[in-house]
């Protein structure tokens, strides 16, 4: 019988999702090699497996399936060729798997003289993969190289010392079975490759799982009773009792000249790693499904209040009183998003390598000083209690303040959410050889044990919750495992269980030499709030999103002019020079960069302060504006208080 399709997957889809999402990379880790065909017979992926196995590159990407598959272009039309296009063409026709068996394929090798082919035997499996309307949208190959296999089996001598290193390799075992005796006999590898010893039917039924057990049988007599073949996946309980493998059994049934069944021969392969590996995919597309549910939440959730704030702001004769609890709603609304967006921002740096650590010789004592005040202010409002434990001496690591500061923040945060109000926490420093250790602990709701080999996976946080009362999209952990890994660290996780409490410990290599403080630089005085009333420039396409910085930098007493178009705001810089333009960077007719240019020119612009206020958050995007003559740089939604400390120093020049 056909392996089953693959079904309630959308395959087709999932090959291709975006990052952070792992679903691709499990793919492209699968060790069987695969590749992924469409309904146009064109090549739409393949993993690394399959791409060392032929020899070929990504390039086959797109191209029809005849001129991706590794062939001899010398070599005349192939009907190894003709016969793979149509075990194909059947599958998305009959929606069912499908297999070619010592099929001939020429893999490219460099040589001296260019490149020559050689001629390897593939045995390909086909297997449907449908869509979320139940068709079928593309075609699974798997391929096994049977070529050591079969020329063991042509070769005289030692023929049968191939044959058994080639099966051991493809973890596979053949059996022979007397329908009129009962007598099974195995292969000699089969012993070592299943820890088992059959020398009966009875002891190879007691050894299978019992929910596969009928399932075989009937097979199996299906089989002898149509003089035909069977196909059937089992599972077989391990000898010692603890967990299974994963058996891929196949047999065909043998006749006398009388066309009376008298044998079955068989083949059972050991595809536990495979099975392993589809699970793991099944189980990230489950996860890549919550988080989605959970992104939609969690970004409906702070929607509601805005947009009921900007509905209340709409009504006449409002207190000034109402105006500021509504103004402080919409605040901690946006700044909420803010946070959901930078965590989806940081996890697609981090997955595709795009983080630069700005690194630094760091006070160990002065990271967790700033995480704590960071998450001080929610530690009080659940009235817990933080222990703080320092080690006297000074420990230094090497890394970017910032981003350890970030992955304490995160351990922090989760441990105050999942902690009861009036909870105890902690956070101690311990220096250990050459590492040193961060430890946070909580005597919270704690970790079950089913998931505390999962903790730092993404997506994982609402299978700790399932009441999604304390939020997030559970990216937090991944992230905080990403960044330590960054800094040639670690982090782990214990528990001992549900309501016992969890600790998070962060593991960093510390700089153990002694410091060199002859450069060390002095921290620079806060400036004092100035006198003078700076004239500002605020040119932004959006009318909305211009008129309201206009008017927040006017309450912090400054003079404000805004302009929506660029060749209007470079007229009126040329009449009246402002002290400092704030520019949105995607300007209609001519870009925020190329406006910051034309202003910079202008010898009445000289002393004028550039920011950049913009949506575009990446580091090139950075880079390109402060080339372009930016002096800042501000991500919308910026941070007005920080805005207005800026315009403070400036003002105090």
């Amino acid at each position: 019988m056909p392996a089953s399709p693959m079904r309630d997957t959308p395959s087709a889809l999932s090959f291709h999702m975006p990052q952070p999402l792992d679903y691709h990379a499990l793919f492209s880790a699968l060790p069987q090699p695969c590749l992924l065909i469409d309904r146009s017979l064109a090549i739409a992926d393949a993993n690394h497996a399959f791409l060392h196995l032929s020899g070929r590159t990504s390039a086959i990407f797109g191209m029809p399936l005849r001129e991706g598959f590794p062939s001899n272009p010398l070599a005349s039309e192939s009907t190894d060729l003709a016969a793979l296009t149509a075990s194909v063409a059947h599958v998305l026709a009959s929606g069912q798997p499908h297999s070619v068996v010592a099929l001939r394929c020429a893999i490219p090798r460099r040589a001296t003289l260019g490149v020559v082919f050689d001629e390897r035997l593939w045995h390909v499996v086909h297997t449907p993969l449908f869509g979320f309307e139940g068709a079928v949208t593309h075609v699974a190959q798997t391929v096994v190289d049977v070529t050591d296999i079969t020329i063991a089996q042509q070769e005289p001598g030692n023929a049968d010392d191939r044959l058994r290193e080639g099966m051991m390799a493809a973890r596979m075992a053949v059996w022979d079975m007397d329908l009129t005796t009962g007598a099974l006999v195995f292969s000699d590898n089969a012993t070592a490759l299943f820890g088992r010893d059959w020398d009966s039917q009875e002891a190879m039924w007691k050894s299978l799982h019992p929910d596969d057990v009928r399932r075989l049988h009937v097979a199996r007599l299906k089989a002898v009773e149509e003089r035909g073949e069977y196909h059937e996946v089992v599972r077989l309980i391990r000898e010692d009792g603890q967990g299974f493998m994963w058996l891929n059994v196949k047999g065909r049934v043998l006749c006398n000249p009388d066309g009376v069944p008298v044998a079955i021969q068989g083949v059972s392969v050991d595809i536990t790693e495979r099975m392993r590996a589809e699970q793991d995919l099944r189980d990230a597309d489950r996860r890549k499904d919550e988080f989605l549910a959970m992104l939609a939440h969690e970004l409906r959730n702070p929607l509601a209040p805005i947009s009921a704030a900007a509905q209340l702001l709409k009504m006449p004769a409002l207190n000034p009183e109402m105006v500021r609890k509504t103004s402080e709603v919409i605040s901690r609304q946006v700044s909420h998003m803010t946070s959901l967006v930078d965590d989806l921002l940081d996890v697609s740096r981090v997955t595709r390598g795009l983080i630069a650590l700005d690194r630094k010789r760091l006070c160990v004592t002065d990271i967790v000083a700033d995480a704590v005040e960071q998450v001080r202010p929610l530690i009080n409002r659940r009235h817990q209690d933080l222990a703080v434990k320092l080690p006297q001496d000074i420990v230094e690591v090497d890394g970017d303040q910032k981003r350890l500061v970030q992955v304490l923040t995160n351990l922090l945060n989760n441990a105050a959410k999942y902690t009861p109000a009036g909870g105890q926490l902690e956070i101690s420093v311990t220096p250990s050889g050459p590492d040193v250790t961060i430890s946070i602990s909580d005597n919270g709701i704690g970790i079950p044990h089913t998931l505390l080999p999962h903790v730092f996976d993404l997506f994982t946080q609402a299978e700790r919750t399932p009441d999604r009362s304390q939020g997030g999209l559970g990216l937090g952990l991944a992230l905080v495992r990403s960044l330590a890994a960054l800094h040639g660290g670690r982090v782990t996780a214990t528990s001992d269980g549900k309501d016992h409490g969890s600790m998070f410990s962060v593991h960093l290599p510390r700089i153990v030499e002694a410091p060199d403080v002859s450069g060390a630089a002095a921290r620079a005085p806060v400036s004092r709030r100035g006198d003078r009333r700076l004239r500002l420039l605020v040119v932004d396409d959006n009318r909305d999103a211009a008129e309201m910085l206009g008017a927040f930098m006017e309450s912090a007493g400054h003079e404000v002019a805004i302009e929506y178009e660029p060749y209007q705001a470079m007229e009126r810089a040329r009449l009246a020079p402002p002290d400092v333009c704030l520019l949105d960077i995607g300007l209609p007719g001519m870009d925020g960069n190329q406006l910051a240019r034309c202003l910079r020119r202008m010898p009445q612009m000289a002393e004028t302060t550039l920011i950049a206020v913009t949506g575009y958050g990446k580091e090139f995007d950075r880079d390109t504006s402060i080339a372009a003559g930016f002096d800042y740089y501000f991500v919308k939604p910026a941070d007005s208080v920080a805005l207005v400390a800026l315009l403070d120093r400036i003002d105090a020049i």
